[in-house]
């Protein structure tokens, strides 16, 4: 598992927790509300996803 969630050189290995995201459903991301090495705290947007396709498939429902 090495390098899949632990960057790595011959060198040096730095471990650190990271935590996969994937929204519920489909769809392209629309904004990112976070810049890398940037503390979030609890309740932060992390991303905004564009809700067209879902609002026009609800119109329809």
């Amino acid at each position: 598992m090495l390098g899949q969630n632990i960057p790595y050189s011959k060198e040096l290995i730095v471990e650190r927790y990271v935590i996969p995201l994937a929204p519920i459903w489909g769809g392209l991301v629309k904004e990112v509300h976070v810049l890398p090495n940037t503390p979030l705290h609890k309740g932060d947007p992390i991303f905004s996803m564009d809700s067209e396709p879902w609002l026009d498939k609800l119109k329809t429902a």
